[in-house]
């Protein structure tokens, strides 16, 4: 059996598997999809790739457990924050 997560935005997103293969199935078939819509993959933004360590994206660390905001977006957060109530 094959776990799997799916996450993303407009133009970004993740999958997470427990199966290289199937994941390799899946790349295949949605850029076959993303093709039919005039679309395609980025090649070198494209990976298979382990999640034990987690995964940058969109400015989280993504886990198939879960996700955390990173540091830096906390940062920018606060920062963006403050502005605001200053200009209050």
């Amino acid at each position: 059996m094959v776990s799997t997560r799916a996450t993303g935005s407009k133009d970004d997103f993740v999958l997470f598997g427990d199966d290289k293969p199937v994941l390799r199935e899946w790349q295949c078939r949605l850029a076959a999809r993303l093709a039919e819509l005039r679309f395609t993959l980025h090649r070198d933004k494209t990976v298979v790739n382990r999640t034990d360590r987690g995964l940058k994206f969109l400015g989280f660390k993504l886990y198939p457990s879960g996700r955390r905001m990173l540091r830096e977006s906390v940062r920018r957060f606060r920062r963006r924050v403050l502005r605001y109530r200053d200009q209050l």
